[in-house]
């Protein structure tokens, strides 16, 4: 018995067809069929039956499906006609060619695989939602690891593009978008000269929507079009399939023989595996812009002229040169950075600063038993943060390498790239991120030594640099004004201190003021003077002054043992080695401006030795209790 219906699915070996009466079959599949195609079949060929639901959702379900088969149909033949957010579209030829969309943030919202060398390329990598110019960086890694680029020869590239006009962001504005366009496609030759060690040749062409979607119905790239468009003009013959089938280095040489001379053009050779073959080292071509209906001219030249990148066989660690040989370009002074500032901290967590300088790269050695700079206690127990931007030369992906002992953390662009806020030893990690060359990007690095030596190192790698430590000349230090918390008035000066060499408050050694009790001394002691790291007691007296008439409430975050008094009264009685690390009082009522006695007895027995004093009240947030409202004792 033979049905008719209509193929609405191709697997591998079969296909599914959906029948007037609204049933579904598996076929048998064969090479000549395509999805929307209505065919005729025996039934006893069907090998089974799809379980059918309600019929409505079937009727509604194959409606859908031939809505969507029409829909693909027209996507096919006119993709500007559904992109909405598109402003521009773009092609790249290496030999694999592809094209894209992107939006007026140069983000791409859609891409289109043109031979089967790009659908091999791209597989398991959606560019959708990255930037243009980040996609274009995997896409020519991806041909180096494939042997489609060579690192030290000469590479062909084709660039094209156009802004749609039709755009209700672009509509009207001919000469903005042109001027648009230029810059877009200047600025990524020159991130393919520079991913590539400037050896690459580029030839940029721009074409105008019609001819884009001319290109677009034909199957091919923007590119290959805007020159089997110029050779039709010359007369000479090359069909679109031929335009298809040429490597893209045969393309740019045959153009460049029509420019030099028409009389003397030789026709393509045919594609072979040694025409294919880059292997040629050569100066850089510059920008050339196709515009319809005339000869293709030089395109302008955006933020005047830029650098070129050696190959890696030319390059210092640390450092980028450029090769001999390389000219028509003049080279402009640039900023040269002189370091990141670093703020150098008497704790282990980032608190009680000490010191501030610019230090001109991160890579420090500091021996057990020393410290960073004197005013740091000679105990192996500190912390600092490096703050500032970091300029990269190329556009590349980096990979930065973290030595350490012991914790560090790493952030560029505001991105956390590195986290690793332990106690590890002698160890090295990294991350990766995507820096645009000649831009500023804001650089935290956060370090903290607990006990032993100090160690902090920052390095960097990319295609074109060998791990090195990032230079001087690419770090600029942070001009913003050092954190400082919002002050609480006060006359206080902080509360005395008394420091024992041991642990039950017996063996003094040192006497003073301390501002405010905030520490955190790690492994180490709260002074040189005490010999046993780990082993100390402290007590603090003197008075404490609220700001308003209210009930407040005392925090103490510890590690050891602890005591307080709230004018005589034991508020907190926790005096034993235990793993609680936070106590704290019951509210308490007590009187603006009026000073309270308070005593404070600490210690520490074993290892890491830390103790904060914080307060809250209806009106004070959770904080600091502030040296203005500390008084020392007598």
């Amino acid at each position: 018995m033979l049905e008719k219906g209509i193929i609405i699915g191709i697997e591998k070996h079969f296909i599914t067809v959906l029948t007037k009466d609204n049933g579904y079959h598996k076929l048998p599949r064969k090479p000549t069929m395509y999805i929307s195609q209505e065919i005729e079949f025996n039934t006893s060929h069907i090998i089974g039956k799809y379980l059918l639901a309600k019929r409505l959702a079937l009727v509604a379900a194959a409606i859908v499906i031939i809505v969507g088969i029409a829909f693909f149909i027209n996507m096919r033949m006119d993709k500007s006609s559904f992109l909405e957010n598109t402003v521009a579209y773009l092609s790249l030829d290496i030999n694999p060619s592809l094209q894209f969309a992107i939006d007026d943030e140069e983000k791409i919202v859609d891409v289109n695989y043109l031979n089967k060398d790009a659908e091999e390329l791209m597989k398991d990598f959606a560019p959708k939602g990255m930037q243009i110019n980040e996609a274009l960086y995997i896409i020519i890694n991806r041909c180096r690891e494939k042997g489609i680029l060579k690192m030290d020869e000469k590479n062909s590239f084709l660039l094209s593009g156009s802004f749609d006009l039709d755009n209700d962001k672009t509509k009207g504005k001919k000469g903005y978008s042109n001027s648009k366009i230029d810059k877009l496609l200047n600025g990524l030759k020159s991130d393919i000269d520079s991913l590539s060690g400037g050896l690459s040749e580029v030839l940029v062409v721009k074409l105008d929507l019609y001819d884009l979607k001319a290109a677009q119905k034909k199957d091919i790239s923007y590119g290959r079009y805007a020159l089997y468009k110029e050779f039709e003009k010359q007369g000479k013959g090359i069909s679109i399939d031929d335009i298809r089938s040429f490597s893209v280095s045969d393309l740019i040489k045959a153009y460049k023989d029509i420019k030099e001379n028409n009389a003397t053009y030789t026709s393509i050779p045919e594609v072979s595996n040694s025409s294919k073959a880059l292997n040629t080292k050569a100066a850089t071509l510059m920008a050339q812009t196709y515009t319809p209906n005339s000869t293709i001219t030089p395109a302008p030249t955006q933020g005047g002229a830029r650098k070129v990148y050696p190959s890696t066989s030319d390059i210092i660690p640390g450092q980028v040169k450029t090769p001999k040989g390389i000219y028509n370009f003049t080279p402009i002074p640039e900023e040269t950075g002189t370091g990141l500032r670093g703020e150098y901290y008497d704790n282990i967590d980032l608190t009680n600063l000490k010191y501030t300088c610019i230090d001109k790269q991160i890579n420090f050695y500091w021996p057990g038993g020393t410290s960073p700079y004197k005013e740091i206690r000679n105990d192996d127990s500190y912390s600092i943060r490096w703050m500032g931007q970091i300029k990269p030369e190329m556009t590349d992906q980096y990979t930065f390498y973290a030595t350490r002992d012991n914790g560090v953390r790493l952030w560029i662009d505001n991105k956390l790239i590195i986290d690793k806020w332990n106690a590890e030893w002698n160890v090295t990690d990294s991350g990766s991120i995507f820096l645009n060359g000649g831009k500023k990007y804001d650089i935290k690095i956060e370090y903290t030594n607990n006990s032993g030596n100090g160690k902090i190192s920052l390095m960097w790698s990319n295609a074109m640099i060998k791990r090195s430590i990032v230079p001087t000349s690419c770090l600029f230090p942070s001009t913003a004004k050092l954190p400082v918390r919002a002050g609480i008035p006060g006359e206080g000066t902080g509360l005395s201190r008394e420091y024992y060499d041991n642990s039950n408050l017996t063996s003094l050694k040192l006497t003073g003021t301390d501002q405010e009790i905030n520490f955190n001394w790690g492994s180490g002691s709260p002074d040189k003077v005490i010999k046993q790291d780990g082993k100390y007691s402290i007590r603090w007296t003197g008075f404490v002054q609220p700001l308003f008439d209210e009930d407040y409430t005392f925090y103490i975050n510890y590690d050891g043992g602890v005591r307080l008094w709230i004018n005589d009264k034991l508020e907190v009685n926790d005096w034993a080695e235990t793993y609680k690390t936070l106590t704290q009082t019951r509210r308490m009522p007590l009187k603006g401006g009026r000073k309270y006695k308070i005593k404070i007895e600490y210690f520490n027995e074993i290892l890491a030795g830390k103790i904060k004093l914080e307060w809250s009240s209806h009106s004070t947030e959770r904080s600091i209790v502030p040296m203005s409202r500390l008084f020392p004792a007598g």
